[in-house]
This record gives structure tokens, C-alpha cells and sequence, in this order.
């Protein structure tokens, strides 16, 4: 079969040849065409609903603050408690 990759009534153009019918088991493969658009592909979306402006985006940002605080301060206490071992021989 020549052309987009066909499998069950689905076709994907502009992703090369495929010579089976059957579903590719590690991916599908990009001809040259293909590669190019994704070379040129740049992404522009951005989420303006309300949801987000309230609700997740402080969520996550508070999520972010909590986990890399004591993050940061383990860091510190296994760096401390490193160069101690190293000065003392413990």
C-alpha cells in the first residue's frame, strides 16, 4: 500500500508507507515530509478558562512550594552532613 499507513478504516497522511495491515507494534514511521513539518511544528496554545486562572495554577503552585521547601533544606542538612563526615571522619 502506497501512500498514508492505513489500518481498520483509520489513515494517517503524511506518515510514510506500510506494507501490513496490522497496527505498528513500536510506532509509526515519519517520512521525510513528516519530519519537516515536525521540525517546523512550534507549540502556541495556552489554557484562558477560569478553572485554570483559579483553581489549578495556584494548586499547582502551592504543590511546587511544598514539595521543593524540603527539598531544598534536605539538600542542605545531607551537604552539611557530608562535609562533617568528611572534617571529622565520622
Amino acid at each position: 500500500m502506497e501512500g498514508p499507513i492505513a489500518w481498520k478504516g483509520l489513515a494517517w497522511p503524511g506518515l510514510g508507507t506500510w506494507r501490513d495491515t496490522s497496527p505498528p507494534l513500536m510506532g509509526v514511521f515519519i517520512d521525510g515530509k513528516g519530519a519537516a513539518a515536525l521540525k517546523a511544528y512550534k507549540y502556541s496554545g495556552s489554557d484562558l478558562s477560569l478553572t485554570y486562572k483559579y483553581i489549578l495554577s495556584p494548586m499547582a503552585q502551592k504543590c511546587v512550594d511544598l514539595v521543593s521547601e524540603p527539598t531544598t533544606n534536605l539538600e542542605r542538612m545531607l551537604g552539611n552532613l557530608q562535609h562533617c563526615r568528611k572534617k571529622f571522619g565520622l
